[in-house]
């Protein structure tokens, strides 16, 4: 008897949820679930950033400075040499960069040279504008347009453009960047110029009083 309830229960319960036991088995199939591929294009994309924390060791007495960045793998090295330029090396992403920061005689603009880079930073009250191209080893060319705004207090400068954003004190640089529109390189660079503002590069050292 038991056994001819249970029966009875299971067809009522089957037959609620929309079972047919009277078609096939293609009738009462699971709809098809979609694939993983499916589901990751209808997930919203998600941006994709690099985070930047770079440290900066200046030495005032002996003029040089070194600058490291453990997660991008940065590591360059600098040196003023008079008054007027820096030269720095090192390596990124394990490639090897070199160059220099000269400061015009004539308007003490900078100039920032490694490669086929070729960078100018002009100064407009506390800010200053990075412009030019770069043109490091297997990346592409691509034009920089970037102000970096200073507030005047304690050397500390920001950028906040499209992709990027990064804040800089005498002693660190961090924030982060899209690497699809910037290159590490870029940022490394980036962080010399910093350090060369920060160093008053573009003020002329005023001529001792007789």
């Amino acid at each position: 008897m038991k056994k001819y309830l249970s029966l009875a229960v299971m067809f009522v319960f089957f037959g609620s949820c929309g079972v047919s036991f009277g078609g096939s088995l293609e009738d009462s199939a699971l709809p098809e679930l979609p694939s993983m591929k499916e589901i990751k294009e209808k997930l919203p994309a998600k941006a994709q950033t690099a985070r930047v924390y770079m440290n900066i060791w200046p030495n005032e007495f002996s003029k040089r400075f070194s600058i490291d960045d453990a997660f991008l793998n940065i590591r360059l090295s600098g040196r003023t040499v008079f008054d007027d330029r820096i030269d720095f090396s090192g390596t990124v992403e394990s490639d090897y960069l070199y160059g220099q920061i000269r400061r015009h005689s004539f308007n003490n603009q900078l100039q920032f040279n490694a490669g086929y880079t070729s960078l100018r930073i002009r100064k407009w009250g506390n800010n200053y504008t990075v412009s030019g191209t770069t043109g490091f080893n297997n990346e592409p060319t691509q034009h920089v347009n970037i102000t970096l705004y200073g507030s005047g207090i304690n050397d500390r400068l920001r950028i906040n453009a499209p992709g990027m954003y990064l804040n800089a004190s005498k002693y660190t640089i961090s924030g982060n960047f899209d690497p699809d529109k910037y290159s590490t390189k870029l940022v490394a660079s980036l962080g010399v110029i910093i350090v060369a503002i920060q160093l008053k590069l573009d003020e002329p050292e005023e001529p001792a009083e007789k």
